[in-house]
């Protein structure tokens, strides 16, 4: 290896690391969870007077089982759709956790 390298080899190490450490400390912020009654944009908000639904209790299990429900053949997605908008009850929280979204239906 020449000399001038040599002496650029601790620079560029100072300066990589310096990087890495600013692209980290910028990772440091988290994303809001889409929540139901939540604050920020991705929050699930029901219109004023309205309650889920009794067949949704607990809504916990309805978050994390409902596309079996669909795939069960107990309900469908258009069904879905009568009642949920799906930029704002649906596709927040799908895009959340990186799955795929969902196409409304006119």
């Amino acid at each position: 290896m020449s000399t001038r390298l040599k002496g650029l080899t601790p620079f560029l190490v100072v300066v990589v690391s310096l990087l890495l450490m600013a692209a980290l400390m910028g990772c440091n912020e988290r994303v809001a969870k889409p929540e139901l009654k939540g604050e920020g944009p991705l929050a699930l908000k029901l219109p004023s007077g309205v309650l889920s639904p009794e067949y949704h209790q607990p809504v916990e299990y309805w978050k994390q089982h409902h596309m079996d429900l669909i795939k069960r053949g107990d309900y469908n997605k258009q069904e879905c759709t009568l009642c949920h908008d799906v930029h704002t009850s649906c596709n927040n929280c799908h895009e959340y956790v990186g799955v795929v979204t969902v196409e409304g239906y006119e």
